[in-house]
């Protein structure tokens, strides 16, 4: 296809259907998107809208019933298991509301694991993650483990988990979900200077509009199907 150096991930009538009950559950109906190289894209909705869904997609963590998804000028369609998931781990990186750490490790041994992984040495994996630590302004607490962190400190330590690995797109699932209004806030700030100078794209789905004031572009999901506003009121949650 004709290359487009804009367009990192573009999805065509994407279509996602679960047929777990006797009743098949159509979750998405013909979604189209374009995620731009080094913008910020947040997918706002109701839950139950489909948001989680559409980030699993994108994120090749789920293949839709119908449609395309173009990343980086390829199709997507027809790659097998093996050729995604080594998309996912070297290119893409995760946040999710829960940060999924693993609580024998520290914070510093959490953030290294993708490194090792892939085979990084110990001393660049070390240096890499103390380096984001630092970034993320939690390098006091490398050594803590999960348990011994804040809410915030955790989920700090899981975002530079999902930088470490130099991703071209990061997606978050509500990754300030759990945390209160100025802690959330704090995190984002930080995020979202770290992503920009990087210009490493960034999709984010949230039920929560404030998210919106950080977005590059918006976009609406409602009922599985894209918008052109949300005019249920701002939801204030974090």
């Amino acid at each position: 296809m004709q290359s487009d150096t804009n367009k990192i991930l573009t999805l065509k009538n994407v279509k996602k259907v679960y047929n777990d009950s006797e009743v098949p559950v159509e979750v998405l109906h013909g979604v189209d998107m374009e995620i731009e190289n080094g913008s910020i894209t947040a997918i706002v909705g109701p839950s139950g809208a489909g948001k989680s869904t559409l980030l699993h997609i994108m994120g090749l963590l789920d293949r839709p019933n119908e449609g395309e998804i173009i990343y980086n000028n390829h199709f997507v369609r027809g790659l097998d298991d093996d050729k995604l998931s080594e998309i996912r781990n070297r290119e893409f990186g995760f946040v999710f509301q829960f940060h999924h750490l693993l609580p024998e490790f520290t914070a510093l041994e959490n953030v290294m694991i993708p490194l090792l992984i892939q085979g990084v040495n110990k001393k660049s994996a070390i240096e890499r993650s103390r380096n984001l630590l630092r970034e993320m302004d939690i390098l006091s607490r490398e050594k803590h483990k999960p348990a011994q962190l804040s809410g915030g400190e955790r989920q700090r330590v899981a975002i530079a988990r999902a930088l470490v690995v130099k991703p071209k797109i990061v997606f978050a699932d509500e990754p300030t979900g759990n945390l209160d209004r100025k802690t959330s806030e704090n995190v984002m700030n930080v995020l979202v200077g770290i992503l920009k100078e990087r210009r490493i794209s960034f999709v984010i789905v949230t039920h929560n509009r404030l998210i919106e004031k950080y977005a590059d572009n918006t976009v609406y999901l409602i009922d599985g199907k894209v918008e052109n506003h949300y005019d249920i009121g701002i939801d204030n949650e974090t």
